[in-house]
């Protein structure tokens, strides 16, 4: 497409010195008389046949704010060095889109009114409106021109959220980007993630973080995205974080983003069921036997399960436990664990300053093995308090954990309409040791005696 205006093609193309260029003064006048001749038409006259000829030429295309553009089905797209390139493959027309143009394409989502997109990059551009409505209009006149987009509101569509639409944009802006360091896929639980930074400060840290997580497999179907783009620029907000186009968090500096990438991460975990029950809970094992250590919030979760570790148990996850419900089988998370100054204190590893050095993310490989998996033998529940009957009858213990168990299973495992009664299942097949909190080495001693272990310290 040629984007040059018209005195731009002809700076860029000067006449040459011995071509004649027409001038208003070798326009002929229009004749007038004294009196009126039938053969010299009068001054209207001569208008009007001027406006006449004026009407034959093609009038541009107006483009309304309430149209509904859409991407034309035939045209292909590909990134090359940060450009967007398009194909009409009809036409067989190739067009290389300069960076305003591809922002205004990449926000065409089939649902979004040109009044929409107007306003959306008025908001992230943050320059007048008018400015906006004009390379917005038109640069979509130009598109459909070219057959890149069509107009019209000829197909019903569901209408999607603001947040969505945004994002569709987003994930094709993000798409242009240039990311020199992706991580994974990796498997999360039951989730499927992949990571991609486009600074090196950012992708140093992820590395460490990222170590001991399982590689996905390739026939992954659904694969969570997470872009954490550096903008370049010293200031606020410079290192931005994306999910799946979504804006989510940004920070001044690249310190705290390993800590929104694992939140972002233990979210994916959490809200991926794939027909199994999630636990917000944590795991380890040893001799292919896995402890899940469930509890409330603040119950010691965490603390629990890398003393566990630190016995000689291999660490599964210290946040989400994905459980096959059918043969009990516990997928691995080693996520860096979650940890404060009091944790680290309790298990003999500093405090405060080790705390700021590690944004609070423990690697797991410090405390010791980690596990590939395992069947659950054993679920601990870290109670309040000593533990009461409420109602004096033989179910009540069984109702009684199954309250309890649900209380830290997450949300996306009741997808499957069957999943309160697999949970019930599952904690009818494993027994489960009630805790209250005591000291750690006691609570691991417990576990060990619970499972019939000899101890490995």
């Amino acid at each position: 497409m040629n984007w040059l205006s018209k005195k731009a093609r002809k700076q860029r193309n000067p006449p040459s010195a011995d071509k004649h260029v027409p001038t208003w003064d070798d326009v002929p006048p229009i004749p007038f008389a004294d009196e009126h001749s039938p053969a010299e038409p009068c001054h209207p006259c001569s208008q009007k046949k001027g406006i006449r000829q004026f009407s034959l030429i093609e009038a541009p295309t107006l483009i309304a704010e309430s149209d509904i553009p859409r991407l034309s089905t035939d045209v292909a797209f590909t990134v090359v060095d940060d450009t967007v390139v398009l194909y009409a493959a009809a036409h067989g027309v190739s067009h290389v889109l300069n960076p305003t143009a591809a922002l205004i394409w990449a926000s065409v989502d089939d649902e979004r009114t040109v009044g929409e997109i107007i306003d959306e990059l008025t908001a992230a551009a943050g320059a007048p409106r008018v400015v906006i409505a004009t390379d917005v209009q038109t640069t979509l006149r130009r598109f459909l021109a070219a057959g890149i987009i069509t107009i019209g509101d000829d197909l019903v569509r569901p209408q999607m959220s603001r947040s969505a639409r945004w994002a569709a944009t987003t994930r094709r802006i993000l798409q242009a980007q240039a990311w020199p360091a992706t991580f994974g896929p990796v498997r999360a639980a039951g989730a499927d993630v992949v990571v991609r930074t486009n600074s090196q400060a950012v992708a140093d840290q992820l590395r460490e973080a990222f170590g001991a997580l399982p590689t996905s497999p390739s026939t992954a179907s659904t694969l969570t995205e997470i872009a954490v783009l550096d903008r370049g620029v010293d200031g606020p907000l410079r290192f931005r974080v994306y999910v799946g186009g979504e804006y989510q968090s940004a920070w001044d500096v690249p310190g705290p983003i390993t800590t929104a990438v694992l939140m972002e991460l233990n979210r994916s975990a959490s809200e991926t069921a794939n027909g199994r029950l999630v636990l917000h809970a944590g795991a380890v094992e040893r001799e292919g036997v896995v402890v899940v250590v469930a509890g409330d919030n603040d119950r010691g979760k965490t603390t629990l399960t890398a003393r566990l570790v630190q016995w000689g148990f291999n660490y599964l996850s210290d946040e989400v436990v994905a459980v096959d419900a059918e043969n009990l089988v516990a997928l691995p998370y080693p996520k860096p664990l979650s940890v404060d100054a009091n944790t680290l204190g309790l298990l003999g590893l500093g405090g405060a300053e080790q705390v700021a050095a590690s944004q609070g993310n423990l690697d797991p490989h410090t405390l010791g093995s980690v596990s590939e998996g395992g069947q659950i033998g054993l679920i601990v529940y870290l109670a309040e308090g000593p533990s009461t009957t409420l109602i004096d009858t033989p179910a009540t213990d069984d109702v009684r954990r199954l309250v309890e168990m649900l209380s830290c299973t997450f949300r996306a495992s009741f997808e499957d309409l069957d999943a309160l009664d697999a949970l019930s299942a599952v904690l009818q097949r494993v027994p489960l040791l009630r805790l209250e909190r005591a000291g750690l080495d006691d609570s691991c001693a417990q576990i060990e005696s619970a499972l019939g272990f000899r101890s490995a310290r």
